[in-house]
């Protein structure tokens, strides 16, 4: 058989026996039953040889593709200087019939390369610059048996699936970032997998935060997190690329033929990924798509160059996630939120963590080790000023995401966070994927569910007016030890906002210039343009984006910091402070807006 000559496979009737002998004579005498018997062989060959297919080998589609070398391994290209866009761009060529053949190769061990059953601690596949709590994913001891039985299902499953042409799995790879409603779509395709379960009526898995347990066949998904590590996917896999170069090169040489370099090609195979691809392998021999979503995969230190590369901006390890992949569509997905939209909420997401996590370390009152507030304008400046591409300092914005992803040849949709008339998780559902007809109807009927964020941008200015009244000690002792600077916060702000009904502009400020706001907006919708061209000449685009600046900017005053200094002059306690916004013989003051650099020279409040 010419198409599997690679393959020992070409004798089907033991030679010493009779019957063997009584057929060869028959076939002499009749052409047809030599048709007939040459059929016979060819059907119990091949059937032998998809029961030793291996989950691995079907699951990455390429781990040992015969007479290849890896550095063989051609990546389409795209025309240089393309326009990027919303629409996805055409990914990886796919690969042919004849080519997903020759890449199934036999194995002596007959019970496959399954996920390993002792227990495996996942850990984060990045470091994170914000200290998030990650969820860790292990494989218990008791899942021993379902994961062998995983890694060694049935040879006719894995034989429909793989002679199937017009079927390819898929992954769906969501990156974030974060403030572009990451949880939210976390938490619908949570609710989708777990709780109504429709994500397996459209034959797909998902794996990420708010899901970062989740089990496929008994086994642990999270195991994919070595696909996203460096020294399993540059260095290790390096090493393994240069191993079978050089055994493709002896192998043309080795009268030993085909299954003596298979087995060195197994094992040479980065550990590492064992696990990862026996766990693609299942997917695909189930016949089930992949989503991922997590937003550290945006984290900066991904893409921009210290000590090495960014994993994401290496083009090896492009080339290498292909060939684990080759036989899959990959799409990489990520949300689009307005440039200057997303900074300050960026900014929010820090003063967060400064002042709700601490309820965790108890260290919330200058004197216990507190930290003021961070201003707005000085991150944003920061993160804009004489910059080509822009992030925060963890995160890396649609400029720097986007090109990395399609300078690996990655077909790239974005999420408009700013359509108002699709929902972000049914833009993914509903619209990428397209086809998960059940989950997008359950998604349109309930997405009510829907998580949002509840914290205010003036809760954070609130927060500062607490810490420096306890710092220029208006805020005694005494009160500190009652209450926390959490719950001080809260009710300021329930005053001030809510009983005096009054605005962070009530307040004195100091802003940036109106020169240094237009430089910014200007940035966001070059932006927005070179990116969603065809929303940014929507009713939505330009005009929406303008009008939510000016609101933004001047409205509610987003990038402006409250100067305590003249806030608290001529107050000597927190309730005389208090009592003079309220009093009905004096008027408070109407400060006017300052523009002084030197205040914005560091990104944290001054303490007082």
């Amino acid at each position: 058989d010419a198409t599997h000559s690679h393959h020992k496979l070409v004798c089907c009737v033991p030679p010493a026996s009779s019957m063997s002998t009584n057929m060869m004579k028959t076939t002499a005498r009749s052409p047809r039953a030599a048709l007939l018997l040459l059929v016979a062989c060819a059907a119990i060959s091949h059937i032998v040889y998809f029961s030793k297919f291996h989950d691995r080998a079907m699951g990455a589609g390429v781990l040992h593709s015969q007479g290849q070398s890896r550095d063989d391994f051609d990546l389409p290209t795209t025309a240089a200087g393309g326009a990027a866009s919303a629409v996805a761009r055409a990914g990886p060529s796919s690969p042919s019939p004849s080519s997903r053949a020759a890449v199934m190769v036999e194995e002596e061990d007959e019970g496959g390369a399954g996920l390993q059953s002792k227990e495996e601690e996942e850990g984060d596949s990045v470091d994170e610059a914000d200290g998030a709590d990650e969820e860790g994913d292990s494989a218990d001891a008791e899942d021993s048996a379902a994961e062998e039985e995983a890694s060694s299902a049935p040879a006719t499953t894995a034989t429909s699936t793989s002679t199937s042409a017009a079927w390819r799995p898929r992954l769906f790879l969501h990156i974030g970032p974060s403030k572009t409603a990451t949880t939210t779509i976390q938490h619908d395709l949570a609710h989708l997998s777990t709780k109504s379960k429709v994500l397996e009526k459209d034959d797909l898995v998902f794996w990420g935060r708010q899901h970062g347990k989740s089990r496929y066949a008994g086994s642990p998904v999270g195991v994919l997190s070595q696909l996203f590590q460096w020294d399993c996917m540059v260095s290790e896999y390096a090493a393994f690329r240069a191993n079978r170069t050089i055994e493709d090169h002896d192998h043309k040489i080795d009268n030993n033929g085909d299954q003596h370099h298979e087995e060195i090609s197994q094992q040479n195979f980065p550990d590492c990924l064992n696990t990862s691809v026996a766990m693609l392998g299942m997917l695909r021999r189930d016949r089930k798509s992949l989503i991922i979503s997590d937003e550290k995969y945006t984290y900066v230190s991904l893409y921009l160059k210290g000590r090495r590369p960014g994993i994401f901006e290496s083009q090896e390890y492009f080339r290498n996630f292909h060939e684990v992949f080759q036989g899959w569509d990959v799409t990489v997905i990520i949300g689009y939120r307005r440039m200057a939209e997303w900074m300050v909420s960026s900014v929010k997401e820090r003063n967060a963590k400064i002042g709700l996590y601490e309820k965790t370390t108890q260290k919330f009152w200058p004197d216990q080790g507190g930290m003021p507030m961070q201003q707005p304008w000085s991150f944003i400046r920061k993160w804009t000023v004489g910059r080509k591409a822009h992030t925060s300092d963890s995160t890396a914005y649609i400029d720097v995401t986007v090109p990395a992803w399609e300078r690996g040849n990655f077909t790239v949709h974005l999420l408009n966070i700013h359509n108002t008339s699709r929902h972000m998780s049914q833009q993914l559902v509903c619209d990428t994927i397209g086809d998960a007809t059940t989950s997008c109807s359950h998604l349109e009927q309930n997405i009510a569910d829907s998580q949002q964020n509840t914290r205010s941008s003036a809760w954070s200015v609130y927060n500062q007016i607490v810490f420096a009244a306890a710092s220029r000690g208006l805020i005694s002792k005494d009160l500190q030890a009652k209450k926390t600077r959490i719950e001080m916060t809260d009710e300021f702000e329930a005053y001030f906002r809510g009983y005096l009904k009054k605005t962070v502009s009530d307040l004195p400020l100091v802003c940036p210039t109106a020169a240094e706001l237009e430089k910014l907006l200007n940035t966001s919708l070059a932006i927005e343009q070179r990116w969603m061209p065809t929303f940014y000449r929507s009713a939505d685009g330009e005009a929406a984006h303008r009008a939510a600046f000016e609101k933004l900017a001047v409205v509610k005053r987003e990038f402006c910091s409250v100067d305590t200094a003249r806030l608290f002059d001529g107050h000597d306690t927190w309730d005389a402070f208090l009592q003079s916004w309220n009093s009905t013989s004096t008027t408070p003051p109407s400060w006017k807006i300052e523009h002084r650099w030197e205040f914005f020279k560091t990104t944290a409040y001054p303490k007082t």
